[in-house]
């Protein structure tokens, strides 16, 4: 399994920081780097008007984190990996169930 984690992805962290209107801007922040294994779940295409839309799915591998969280983001290349649900039940690797936007 080791040799499979073959993808540096970056785990960000969104901040805020106040805009001195009270109000608030985002930002993300790299927290780490790992290396992971990423495999498509599924894939969704939807025509919208004048536009194709792509939804995936993907599994993403790594060895066991304590720190990460449901609201960070993951980010392989030019790839932003929603995070939907943490899998840590195995003692050496955690699965990732990532969703993936291109419009």
């Amino acid at each position: 399994m080791i040799n499979e984690l073959n993808k540096k992805v970056e785990i960000q962290e969104e901040i805020k920081i106040e805009d001195g209107l009270g109000g608030f801007n985002s930002s993300w922040e790299t927290r780490k780097t790992i290396w992971c294994k990423i495999e498509l779940m599924n894939v969704q295409l939807t025509d919208n008007y004048k536009s194709l839309a792509v939804e995936g799915t993907h599994i993403i591998t790594t060895r066991k984190l304590n720190n990460i969280k449901s609201n960070m983001r993951l980010v392989f290349k030019d790839n932003i990996f929603l995070i939907k649900y943490i899998d840590d039940f195995d003692k050496d690797f955690i699965k990732i169930i990532c969703l993936i936007k291109n419009f």
